[in-house]
C-alpha cells in the first residue's frame, strides 16, 4: 500500500528534471562537442596527409594549425562537460537525499525496527552513497552521446567505403551484447550475489579493528578466532572475486583482440575490392581504432545505467511504500505536572512483551529510579514515555493529555562525534547555543575536564586529537540534555 504523503516522490523526480531541463540540455551539447572533436581529428588527419602528398603547403599549414587546435579545444570541451555532469550529480543528489532523510525521520520507531523497514532502508542506504541514483540523468545523456557517436564514426566511414561500416555492425550486433552479459553476470555473481558475505565481513572488521576490539582481543586473547573466522570469510570472498575477475577479463581480452582485428580486416577487403587512397586510409583506420575502446565503454555505461535504474525503482518503492507515523504528537509545551502509565503494555516486533500492564504516576520534581534485570524493559519505558516508541496497548498521559513535550533524554549508548567539544555537546544546537550556555551544561553535568581542555579542542584521535576515556564520553553525552532545558 502507498502512502499519499509520498506517492508524490516519483513525479517530484520529474518535476525537478523539467525544472534543471536548462542544465540538462547545457551537459548535453558540451558532450556532443566533446564527442565531436575526435571525429574531425580523424578527418583532418586524413586531409592533412592528403595535403602533403599532394604538396599544397598553404592549405597544409592552416590544416595543421586547425588539427592542433581541436586537441586545445577537446580539453576546454571535456572541462566544461565534467563541470556539468558534477553540478547535474549534485542537484539530483540534494533532492533525493532530503527527501530520504525526511521520510525516516518521519517514521515511527515501532516500524523502523521492523525487518522489512531495516532491509529497505539498507537497501536505500547502499544506493545512496556512491552516488549511483544522482549519477542516473549523466549516464542517460552519456549513453545517447555513445550512439550519437557511433553514428557520426560511421558516417564518416561511408564516406571512405561503404564495407566498414558493414563490418562494424555485425560486431555491433554480435560483441556488444555478449560485453553487456559479461558485465551483468558479474555484478549479480560478486556485487550482490555475495551481498551477504561482504556484510558479514565488513561487521567483523568493524568489531575486530575497532578500539575496544583491539582492547578484547589482547585480554581474551582473540587472535586464533580472528584468523579462523575473518581470514577464512575474507579469503574465501576474495577467491570468489577473483575468479569471476578473471573470467570476465578474458572474455574482454578476446571480444578486444577481436575488434582490434577488424580494421586490418576492413582494410584488407577494401584494397581486394576497390582502389582506396591513403588519405581515406587514414581516416578509415583511424576511425575504427577510435570507435573500439567507445563500444567497450559503452558497455560498461549500459551496465551501470541499468544498475542505477534498479537502484532508483528500489529508491522510489521506499519512499511510496506505506510509513505509519509515531501516534504521539512533540510540541513545545510547559513542563507537565505529572506523567501516568495506564496499562502499558509493549512488545517488540516478532517478540513476546516486554513490558505488561505497567501503572505508574510520578509527579514534577520527583527522582525515580528504575532497578530491574537485563531485559526486563527499563529502557522500553523511557522509550514509551518519550514517545520513541508507541505502546502496544495503554496509554501515557501527561497533564490528562496522550502529547508529549519536548524533553530530553540520555542512553548508555549514544552519538560520539569524531569532532570538537563543543560539536558534540552542542551537536543539534550549533546555531542557537552560546558558549555560556555550553560552558553551563558541562558544570552542570560534571564534565569540568572539558572546560579545562577547551570547548574547541578536538576529540579526533586520528587528525591530532585528544583521547578521553568513556567516563568523560558520558559526561559530554550528558551535558546534551543539560544544554536543551538551556537551549529552549
Amino acid at each position: 500500500m502507498k502512502n499519499p504523503s509520498n506517492t508524490f516522490f516519483s513525479n517530484k523526480i520529474r518535476t525537478s528534471i523539467f525544472q534543471k531541463k536548462g542544465l540538462i540540455i547545457h551537459t548535453f551539447l558540451v558532450a556532443v562537442i566533446d564527442s565531436l572533436i575526435p571525429v574531425v581529428q580523424v578527418s583532418l588527419l586524413g586531409y592533412l596527409v592528403m595535403q602533403m602528398l599532394s604538396g599544397t603547403d598553404a592549405e597544409m599549414m592552416f590544416v595543421l594549425i586547425l588539427y592542433l587546435f581541436t586537441f586545445f579545444a577537446q580539453h576546454i570541451a571535456a572541462y566544461f562537460k565534467n563541470r556539468a555532469q558534477l553540478k547535474l550529480k549534485l542537484d539530483f543528489a540534494q533532492i533525493i537525499e532530503e527527501d530520504v532523510i525526511k521520510k525516516v525521520n518521519e517514521t515511527s520507531l515501532n516500524n523502523r525496527l521492523e525487518p522489512k523497514f531495516h532491509d529497505s532502508l539498507a537497501t536505500v542506504q547502499n544506493a545512496l552513497s556512491p552516488g549511483q541514483i544522482s549519477n542516473m540523468i549523466v549516464l542517460m545523456i552519456e549513453s545517447l552521446i555513445v550512439v550519437l557517436t557511433v553514428t557520426f564514426i560511421m558516417v564518416n566511414l561511408i564516406t571512405v567505403n561503404f564495407i566498414a561500416p558493414l563490418i562494424i555492425l555485425m560486431l555491433l550486433v554480435i560483441i556488444f551484447p555478449l560485453q553487456i552479459k559479461a558485465n551483468n553476470n558479474y555484478r549479480d555473481r560478486v556485487l550482490f550475489g555475495y551481498a551477504r558475505e561482504q556484510n558479514t565481513i565488513n561487521t567483523l572488521e568493524n568489531d575486530i579493528f575497532s578500539r575496544q576490539g583491539f582492547i578484547e582481543m589482547s585480554i581474551m586473547g582473540y587472535h586464533k578466532w580472528v584468523k579462523k573466522i575473518w581470514l577464512h570469510k575474507f579469503r574465501a570472498l576474495r577467491r570468489v572475486k577473483l575468479r569471476e575477475s578473471m573470467k570476465l577479463e578474458t572474455l574482454n581480452h578476446l571480444l578486444s583482440t577481436t575488434w582490434h582485428l577488424s580494421p586490418p580486416l576492413v582494410a584488407i577487403i577494401v584494397i581486394m575490392n576497390d582502389q582506396i587512397s591513403i588519405s581515406q586510409f587514414v581516416i578509415l583506420f583511424g576511425s575504427m581504432y577510435y570507435l573500439i575502446p567507445r563500444v567497450f565503454s559503452a558497455a560498461e555505461l549500459f551496465t551501470r545505467l541499468q544498475e542505477s535504474l534498479g537502484l532508483f525503482r528500489k529508491v522510489s518503492a521506499f519512499m511510496e511504500e506505506d510509513s505509519p507515523r509515531a501516534k504521539h504528537v512533540f510540541y513545545p509545551a510547559t513542563e507537565p505536572q505529572y506523567v501516568q502509565c495506564n496499562d502499558v503494555s509493549y512488545a517488540y516486533p516478532n517478540q513476546t512483551n516486554t513490558l505488561i500492564n505497567v501503572n505508574l504516576k510520578f509527579s514534577k520534581g520527583d527522582v525515580i529510579c528504575i532497578v530491574g534485570e537485563n531485559g526486563s524493559g527499563k529502557s522500553t519505558l523511557v522509550k514509551l514515555i518519550l514517545a520513541l516508541l508507541d505502546p502496544s496497548e495503554g496509554n501515557i498521559k501527561f497533564d490528562e493529555q496522550c502529547k508529549v513535550p519536548k524533553g530530553s533524554a540520555f542512553f548508555q549508548n549514544f552519538i560520539k562525534l569524531n569532532e570538537t567539544i563543543r560539536d558534540n555537546v552542542a551537536i543539534g544546537k550549533e546555531g542557537t547555543s552560546t558558549d555560556e550556555q555550553i560552558c553551563r551544561a558541562l558544570k552542570d553535568a560534571q564534565g569540568e575536564f572539558a572546560l579545562k581542555l577547551g570547548i574547541d579542542t578536538s576529540l579526533d584521535v586520528e587528525l591530532d586529537g585528544i583521547n578521553i576515556s568513556g567516563g568523560q564520553w558520558q559526561r559530554l553525552g550528558l551535558a546534551r540534555t543539560f544544554l536543551m532545558a538551556l537551549a529552549c
